[in-house]
């Protein structure tokens, strides 16, 4: 492949994958090596034609010494003859691997990653292009096949993802990009850690990869062609998947309800995916592998105790759902109210106004007699031992403990749900049970209460 014609497969990826880039501000990874340098000056060469602007970032990993200074000025020093902005950060990534127990190249990914993300909130990028390549492509699904994947993970590498990482030269290969190198005469850097055994990664590109294509020489066309029916058959199975969470899920700010008897009545395909999906959210995008995925679906048709996912998501099924929920210590609450001004909680917001009609009643909504409260002070706290109240409906007092059981309230909810509270008295169980007490269904002199859930 020539230049002009790897330039011309980049500028058909654009129009076919990638048209919404046009007047858009790209920025690009650049590491140095021969593949990012290639795809800098491939877009620098469509910028106009495009209408897109462009700049680059590149991430000193802190684990080459001497050589990865050079990395830094060299991409630098190439972004200064392109007129390019150019933005630079040295991490500890050994230490960053070790803190968040991860293995020293899956630590460099999430610190790139981090870095881009922040820099596009920042200085308002709308996309993040990075070198990926045919080759790594097929580099990326063998290690998934070996470590074990479902369909998505077999359906490689996106040329756009969810986050607006875009990967223009996804249908280039490495020999393509080297000629485009050697024409226009483009200098690059070697990472030397990219001969290195010591990653699996390596290990499969100059070892695993070249064995296999000894006994079958189209072995990487025919894995392309494989990953085409896995990304249609990940479409196809996201789609269903997308639809049928809107329709049983309910998201909160930190927990996830799935109706049960829904969820039991999907294809064990779609079980597993929106399991996956209500962790990915909670998770900051961590997926468990499968096997982790088979023994949560089997917890929850035992409905025994809480099964714990993995980076303190844990699963629990309670009253006909199945709550998915990041364990955490909520923050202790206690705020008075002030008449009219919302009141901002750790999960929701509180608002208390005077009002003399009423509107349509709902759990999130209450009205209070006035006349009972207008010499004490509001205010929300918290559960605490020996809470009791007298819950609208019934003829007696009832500790907040055992309406939590009678109810089934998920133990880690227990601490979550707001208390408004009159003097000593709690008075609305927020979202659930009014208070009788303060109650009143012929008073014009109202107070109403209305507690809003964070999502």
């Amino acid at each position: 492949m020539k230049a002009n014609a790897l330039t011309e497969t980049v500028r058909k990826t654009i129009k076919t994958y990638l048209p919404a880039l046009s007047g858009k501000k790209v920025l690009v990874g650049l590491s140095g090596g021969v593949d990012s340098v290639c795809l800098l000056h491939c877009l620098y060469q469509l910028k106009y034609e495009f209408s897109f602007t462009l700049s680059a970032a590149h991430v000193h990993h802190g684990l080459r010494g001497a050589e990865a200074d050079r990395d830094e000025t060299f991409a630098e020093e190439f972004c200064q003859k392109l007129d390019i902005p150019f933005y630079k950060e040295r991490f500890d990534v050994l230490a960053y691997a070790k803190t968040n127990k991860l293995c020293v190249e899956d630590a460099g990914r999430q610190i790139r990653y981090n870095y881009f993300e922040k820099l596009k909130k920042e200085y308002h990028f709308d996309y993040v292009a990075t070198a990926h390549h045919s080759d790594d492509n097929t580099e990326t699904v063998l290690m998934r096949f070996l470590r074990g994947s479902g369909i998505h993970g077999l359906a490689g590498i996106p040329v756009c993802d969810k986050r607006n990482i875009i990967r223009p030269l996804l249908f280039v290969n490495k020999q393509d990009i080297l000629s485009y190198a050697e024409e226009y005469q483009l200098s690059y850097v070697t990472d030397s850690s990219n001969e290195s055994c010591e990653y699996l990664r390596n290990q499969i590109r100059n070892s695993l990869i070249p064995q296999i294509e000894g006994l079958n020489p189209g072995f990487k066309r025919s894995l392309a062609q494989n990953i085409r029916l896995y990304q249609e058959a990940d479409a196809f199975l996201l789609e269903i998947t997308a639809k049928t969470f809107e329709r049983i899920a309910s998201v909160r700010k930190d927990y996830i309800i799935l109706k049960k008897n829904d969820w039991e009545k999907e294809h064990s395909a779609i079980r597993h995916l929106l399991l996956k999906e209500a962790i990915f959210r909670l998770a900051n995008g961590f997926l468990p592998d499968g096997e982790k995925i088979y023994s949560a679906e089997e917890h929850i048709f035992s409905k025994c105790g809480i099964f714990e996912v993995g980076r303190g998501v844990m699963i629990t099924v309670c009253n006909h759902n199945i709550y998915v929920y990041k364990d955490s210590n909520p923050d202790a609450v206690c705020s008075p109210v002030v008449m009219d001004t919302p009141l901002v909680l750790p999960n929701g917001t509180l608002i208390v106004k005077k009002v003399t009609k009423r509107k349509e009643k709902n759990n999130n909504l209450i009205y209070l007699d006035a006349d009972k409260v207008k010499d004490l002070t509001l205010s929300v706290r918290c559960r605490k031992d020996g809470d009791y109240f007298y819950p609208l409906g019934f003829n007696h007092k009832k500790s907040l403990q055992d309406y939590f059981v009678d109810h089934k309230i998920p133990r880690f909810l227990r601490d979550r749900i707001p208390l408004l509270v009159c003097g000593d008295d709690i008075i609305w169980v927020c979202g659930h049970r009014q208070d009788a007490r303060y109650h009143t269904e012929s008073s014009n002199h109202l107070l109403e209460v209305t507690y809003t859930e964070d999502e």
